[in-house]
């Protein structure tokens, strides 16, 4: 009987097979071992990585609480071993608005840790840890002993060299000046500009009176076109002759009760005679008369009167006068007198009147009471003295600058609107004795500024003066700022704005 084998080809697949799970078996355990290794070494290394970023930023943190720190911008770097090293830099912070009061303090620190697996360095572990620190300021050097009054002010000159300011220019807040300050010096032109046009108001009678005829006689004479008008005309025919004149002329003839307050807020400048509009102006509440005078005593300090200090002869021959009396505007200026009696005022424009009608209380122009009046009073009997005053009161009431015009507009308009561009709109403190009478004016008379005298003040010898200053820094290492360079004359509006991420110490 013949014997049965099993077919080797079999066997033999049988063999492979096992041979080949048990391979793959093999190889499996052999990666997985392998995989195992790996990711072991990958977290050993970001550990490393983690803990040389940690010492970088306490490197860092050391680092710039040291004066020798370089700032904003730098970086630093250094090695733990020789497979771990960092990397820190140093930047501004992004993130919080520019705005904000705490953004030039703080700082934004970053650190980077490596760390190299020898047996393949070129993929490092690298670990990224990020810090934003705020610095405490602190004085570096001791508040100088003056810094406080510096304080009280926007601007302070600390040296007491005169001030010459060309208009247009605005210094918001209380002021500080060591010496004299002169406005307007160079620009606009400060030639004092003669009127030329006058507006002389007469009675409602068809024929000018003699008085009122020997005015306008000696007003032409002295260069002036003149144009009449009724005192019964309508405010608003006022208010167009007005518009045309540089002055105005109201004799001794026209009756108050008829002009009333048609030129009460008129603009240009105001002479007048009769004594009853000292009211109607808002001079004064009450005026008298007194029976035949011939010399007026004045001080001479005024335009109206230079050149008649003294007691001068104001007629030819004796001439009722006229007075002020009664509650009177603050700042009145009384310019003349019949023996101890006051008689001759002018008022500055923009300044209180003493009373408020038709809503006004401030005068819009200049304003002059003559000193002579009453029924019989004579024109033709002035003196040459006597024409001399009227001369120079029509010059000073009518007659400016441009300059001098450009700041009582100023002030004008502040008054009537509640806009303020003027130069200043605080205090101005100086030493009132090194100023000229003319400055002084500019600022109290024409612009309306509350002027304090003080003696110089210079610096204490602690307070350290910069030179020229091109840029700075906030603290040792913080941002550097360069400051704007601006000519030592300018003519044009455009310049630098600053802001608070430019210019921290400037004021927007």
């Amino acid at each position: 009987m013949p014997i049965k084998r099993r077919p080797r080809a079999f066997a033999i697949m049988v063999v492979l097979f096992l041979l080949s799970t048990l391979l793959a078996v093999s190889y499996a355990m052999m990666s997985s071992q392998t995989t195992g290794v790996l990711i072991q070494n990958n977290t050993i290394y970001r550990s490393q990585a983690r803990q040389a970023a940690m010492s970088g930023m306490g490197v860092a943190l050391r680092e710039i609480s040291r004066a020798s720190w370089a700032g904003v911008g730098s970086s630093l770097s250094g090695s733990i071993s020789a497979t771990d090293t960092y990397a820190v830099t140093f930047a501004v912070d992004d993130t919080i608005p520019w705005n904000d009061p705490d953004y030039l303090y703080r700082v934004k620190i970053t650190s980077t840790g490596t760390s190299t697996n020898p047996d393949n360095p070129t993929r490092p572990s690298t670990h990224t840890i990020q810090v934003i620190v705020q610095l405490a300021p602190e004085a570096i050097t001791p508040q100088p002993a003056d810094w406080a009054t510096m304080q009280q002010y926007t601007f302070y000159q600390w040296d007491d060299q005169d001030c010459d300011i060309d208009l247009p220019f605005r210094i918001e807040g209380p002021v500080r000046f060591q010496k004299k300050v002169q406005i307007a010096k160079n620009y606009p032109s400060t030639s004092f500009r003669k009127p030329v046009r006058a507006l002389l108001v007469k009675t409602t009678g068809l024929l000018l009176t003699d008085n009122e005829s020997d005015i306008k006689s000696f007003l032409v004479g002295k260069g002036y076109t003149v144009t009449t008008l009724s005192e019964g005309a309508s405010s608003s025919t006022f208010d167009t002759y007005t518009n045309v004149n540089d002055v105005v002329y109201i004799t001794e003839d026209c009756l108050s009760t008829n002009l009333n307050t048609k030129l009460r807020g008129t603009h240009i400048g105001v002479v007048f005679e009769e004594v009853l509009l000292g009211d109607e102006f808002g001079l004064y509440s009450s005026g008298g008369t007194l029976d035949e005078r011939e010399y007026l005593t004045s001080s001479g300090s005024h335009p109206i009167t230079a050149g008649l200090s003294g007691t001068k002869k104001m007629f030819n021959d004796d001439q009722p006068v006229t007075t002020i009396g009664g509650t009177r505007a603050a700042a009145l200026q009384i310019l003349g007198t019949w023996g101890s009696t006051d008689a001759l005022g002018a008022l500055d424009p923009g300044k209180t009147l003493y009373n408020t009608t038709t809503g006004l209380n401030f005068s819009n122009g200049r304003r002059v009471k003559m000193p002579w009046g009453g029924n019989d009073f004579d024109a033709d009997e002035l003196s040459g003295d006597g024409t001399k005053l009227i001369e120079q009161a029509m010059e000073w009431a009518g007659g400016n600058s441009p300059a001098g015009q450009y700041l009582e507009d100023l002030n004008l308009i502040r008054l009537n609107s509640g806009v303020d561009n003027r130069p200043f709109n605080g205090t101005v403190t100086l030493p009132t004795s090194d100023q000229k009478s003319d400055d002084l004016a500019d600022l109290q008379d024409r612009l309306g500024i509350t002027v304090m005298n003080a003696a110089k003040q210079e610096v204490q010898s602690d307070w350290v003066q910069p030179e020229q200053v091109t840029s700075y820094r906030l603290y040792p290492g913080g941002p550097t700022y360069s400051v704007p360079v601006i000519s030592g004359s300018v003519y044009s509006d455009l310049l630098p704005t600053a802001t608070n991420r430019a210019q921290p110490i400037a004021k927007e």
